[in-house]
């Protein structure tokens, strides 16, 4: 009986010491934690501001804040590079002016301003969105020659009743100049009317213009006057120009200076009275395919809906450019230049 209440109480104690070393392990290892997945990200906040502190609010501002601005003119906003996207928009019910020059910024978002001017240049811009904003007679200039794969937007815009001054670039939009690169810029969803200027004049590498709105944009000045071209391309390469709607303009896509690899597809162009919807002189290689054109007498004695392809002002033919699918008022291939391809257009004079 001795003995056997001695193993009992040997068996007991080993146990507790056994309890005490599981406690130490614990106390000394502590819980584990899933390290395979990240941190869980800080909550983004919504930061008010006045022109007053507008500029110290931004400096705080982190990725996935927003600054809701209350009524005023905020002067020059010149941004910053942010690590990631802080979003501008005025609080409910708040009118805010500004101009912008991005020179350089990055990962900013402006949302719903009055837009006095814009200028975005810098090869370190990048990931910026300019959305449901008013350039009432202001011009935006995108300097394309610094962007490479920049992922710039301009979407869900106005542009109306700009007139351009005697130092102003001709286009209410301008994009100037190429890179080695695709620019990575987009302009899409956008209403384009009034004033005297041409909506977008285009000299940038790939840029897309998807699905914008062109009316009312005439030359007011005479024929010795400001162009007044929906589009006008200057130098541009790779353009896609899809979707979109030009009514009641002087001209639809003027591209008499050379233009290389553009794609301009599903486009409706109705001219005033100009015949040449659209004009590319020295293409290289372009695709025209699928627009309407609509037809009608015109001015000059020819067909309104003319899509004209031939030599450009420096005398250099036409080559390789595809045209297919179109509904048109008359197809005029000029001077010796030469298509690649046609096919499946219909003609409706």
């Amino acid at each position: 009986m001795l003995r056997e209440r001695a193993v009992k109480r040997l068996a007991v104690g080993l146990l507790a010491g056994c309890a005490i070393i599981a406690v130490a392990v614990f106390v000394l290892v502590g819980p584990q934690h899933d390290t395979s997945q990240p941190p869980p990200r800080p909550r983004a906040h919504v930061l008010h501001a006045t022109p007053a502190n507008f500029d110290l609010v931004f400096a705080r501002a982190r990725a996935g804040d927003t600054i809701a601005l209350s009524a005023g003119d905020y002067g020059t906003f010149r941004g910053a590079v942010k690590q990631g996207t802080v979003t501008v928009r005025p609080a409910a019910g708040a009118a805010v002016t500004m101009a912008v020059e991005f020179n350089p910024a990055a990962n900013i978002t402006l949302d719903g301003l009055r837009i006095t001017s814009l200028e975005i240049a810098d090869s370190r811009s990048h990931d910026l969105t300019v959305r449901n904003s008013r350039f009432d007679g202001s011009q935006a200039v995108i300097r394309t020659s610094d962007l490479s794969r920049a992922n710039v937007l301009l979407d869900r815009n106005t542009f109306v009743g700009f007139k351009k001054c005697a130092s102003c670039y001709e286009g209410r939009v301008t994009l100037v100049g190429r890179s080695t690169t695709v620019s990575g810029v987009t302009i899409s969803n956008s209403t384009f009317s009034g004033g005297n200027s041409d909506g977008i004049l285009n000299g940038g590498d790939g840029v897309r213009i998807l699905r914008n709105r062109f009316t009312s944009i005439h030359q007011v000045d005479g024929a010795d006057g400001v162009h007044a071209d929906a589009i006008q391309l200057y130098g541009s390469r790779g353009t896609v120009i899809r979707g979109n709607v030009m009514r009641n303009v002087a001209d639809g896509i003027m591209a008499p200076d050379g233009t290389d690899h553009e794609v301009i597809e599903h486009n409706v162009i109705e001219t005033d009275g100009y015949p040449y919807a659209i004009t590319l002189g020295g293409d290289n290689g372009s695709i025209v395919s699928k627009n309407r054109l609509p037809g009608g007498a015109c001015h000059y004695g020819l067909r309104c809906g003319t899509l004209r392809i031939g030599p450009g002002n420096n005398g250099a033919r036409s080559r390789g450019t595809v045209v297919r699918g179109n509904t048109l008022g008359a197809l005029a291939v000029a001077a010796g230049s030469r298509l690649a391809a046609t096919g499946g257009n219909v003609v409706r004079p």
